[in-house]
């Protein structure tokens, strides 16, 4: 008996998870509700990362498209890229540039976009399709891009409900785990916090401020009790990636050779 573990994948994994994608949708609960509260969210998430005014942006499963509302009303030019036929045709109608299909399709066009973003999608690749969106964001990314992605939290005891609760999950990730796969396509772990949630109602918004402080304070606490430094704790936690400008060079020269 071979006592090795193999990654589960599409040949080894016995659920059809693929088929769960024909009503997803529905099952989200896609294409209504109150956005403003996920428009302040991202407000708050993206201060964090200084985006400069017009920046052009990728947004990798876009969902119901929540993400590229905040982008347009904030002045920046955003596309996205998605695997279900009705969010594209949802998107669309709403007045977004949106593609159907894989993120590789855009290759082609080249480096145009100085931010990807994936927000609660990575958690539904497995790892090497993980590394392979990694390896063609440096060929849709111009130099100084970076990529911002949202995943369960598997450094936190807490994010098993968000984890555990989807079937077309395939892969728990932790910051620990990303530090380790990234170098290997030419990226770094640059900045990393809890997933920001916000309110524009004042209860909302005092009760989040008092939880979120408290948890700040458990953070410090237990991190540098157990492993000698802060450890974010949020079920969902928010990396950023940054580039090394060898890797994108070699990446850029070696697909026009694959071209010519």
């Amino acid at each position: 008996m071979n006592d090795r573990m193999e990654p589960l994948d599409e040949r080894t994994d016995p659920i059809d998870r693929a088929s769960f994608y024909d009503d997803y949708a529905a099952h989200k609960r896609w294409g209504g509700g109150d956005l403003a509260d996920d428009l302040d969210r991202y407000s708050v998430t993206f201060r964090k990362l200084r985006l400069p005014h017009g920046c052009s942006i990728l947004e990798i499963g876009f969902g119901e498209g929540r993400f590229l509302d905040w982008a347009k009303r904030h002045g920046h030019t955003a596309e996205g890229v998605e695997i279900l036929p009705e969010m594209v045709d949802f998107a669309r109608a709403r007045g977004h540039v949106v593609h159907l299909g894989p993120v590789h399709k855009l290759e082609e066009a080249g480096p145009r976009f100085d931010l990807i973003a994936a927000f609660d999608v990575i958690e539904h690749l497995t790892l090497q399709e993980i590394l392979d969106l990694l390896e063609s964001a440096h060929l849709l990314l111009k130099d100084g891009g970076r990529i911002v992605m949202q995943f369960p939290n598997g450094g936190s005891p807490f994010s098993a409900l968000y984890q555990s609760g989807d079937v077309t999950h395939r892969c728990a990730l932790s910051l620990s785990l990303m530090r380790q796969i990234c170098p290997a396509k030419g990226w770094t772990v640059s900045k990393f916090f809890n997933a920001r949630v916000s309110s524009r109602h004042p209860l909302k918004w005092l009760k989040w401020k008092l939880a979120h402080g408290l948890r700040d304070v458990l953070e410090i606490i237990f991190g540098l009790a157990y492993y000698g430094t802060r450890c974010p704790l949020d079920p969902n936690i928010i990396v950023v990636l940054e580039r090394r400008q060898t890797a994108t060079s070699d990446r850029r020269a070696a697909k026009s050779q694959s071209i010519s």
